[in-house]
């Protein structure tokens, strides 16, 4: 189980075995509260690692029928009170790819995953899907399975756009999906002095969003920065247009090389958080 984490504290591990060697994605398992499911980015097999909360190798699961040409963020959500995973191959630097994929799967039995073996799972529904304006750059996939939504928010455009597809398309349709535009989000921090001083290389893409994860009850949104996490509040009758209107609250972090990989626990009250580059590192840390 998850240490507890006081408001304003964190608690930070190093992640063994070097299995994670680009981390791009995590989220929690909605089977156990204590396991964390994370992938790398592109270069990688279609594998998903088991990483407990203090940051063990718990195993490994490779994903049958799915390609990794570049994995950059996966969801977690329950169907029918059954617990899923959406893998989101999205990552397109050069905006070439036009078209782009999601996996689904029923989240994979832990009490299976003995520590350090590998498992096999297969896809269960695999959604290909274009963008309506054209090819986009993604790292920031979510899904609100209380509206059957997955929603996606691109990376390099200033402002980010907000996209949507319906988690569940229809039956019979074979044509690739497409994924409309709902909003820019303009209320992301813009990049800071310090960040700049810090890194003049890097520093000016400090804001970029890289993973956004929803709670259960769909009210808290997470979107992670290379440097920080964003709280947005959505009240009883707002759309996301208008909860993207507001300020977020933000989450300050301790220092992590290249934040790619973050999400929120399922009751939207602590965000974890792992860095890109080796050796990889957990950050929990409370988000109320």
């Amino acid at each position: 189980m998850p240490g507890l984490v006081w408001p304003g504290e964190s608690q930070r591990y190093k992640i063994d075995q070097n299995v994670l060697k680009e981390a791009s994605g995590v989220v929690q398992s909605r089977r156990d509260a204590g396991l964390l499911w994370a992938h790398n980015d592109s270069g990688d097999w279609s594998t998903l690692y088991a990483i407990s909360t203090q940051g063990h190798f718990r195993g490994r699961v490779d994903i049958l029928g799915a390609d990794a040409l570049d994995w950059e963020d996966i969801a977690a959500f329950e169907i029918d009170g059954e617990p899923w995973l959406l893998i989101a191959d999205v990552g397109d630097n050069f905006g070439f790819r036009a078209q782009v994929s999601l996996y689904l799967l029923p989240e994979p039995d832990i009490q299976k995953l003995k520590d350090g073996f590998t498992l096999d799972a297969d896809v269960a529904h695999r959604i290909d899907f274009q963008f309506e304006d054209g090819p986009r750059d993604v790292e920031a996939v979510a899904v609100d399975a209380i509206e059957s939504k997955i929603y996606l928010l691109s990376k390099r455009d200033k402002p980010p756009v907000l996209y949507v597809l319906p988690l569940r398309p229809e039956a019979n349709q074979k044509q690739p999906q497409t994924a409309k535009r709902i909003t820019e989000i303009k209320t992301l921090p813009g990049v800071r002095e310090q960040d700049l001083l810090a890194d003049p290389n890097f520093g000016k893409f400090s804001n970029q969003p890289t993973a956004m994860d929803i709670s259960a009850d769909g009210q808290r949104w997470m979107i992670t920065t290379y440097k920080a996490g964003l709280i947005y509040t959505r009240e009883p009758g707002q759309d996301v247009a208008q909860m993207f209107s507001q300020q977020p609250k933000r989450i300050t972090l301790p220092k992590l090389p290249q934040l790619e990989a973050g999400a929120l626990s399922p009751d939207g009250r602590m965000g974890y958080f792992i860095s890109e580059r080796q050796p990889a590192e957990l950050v929990i840390k409370s988000v109320e």
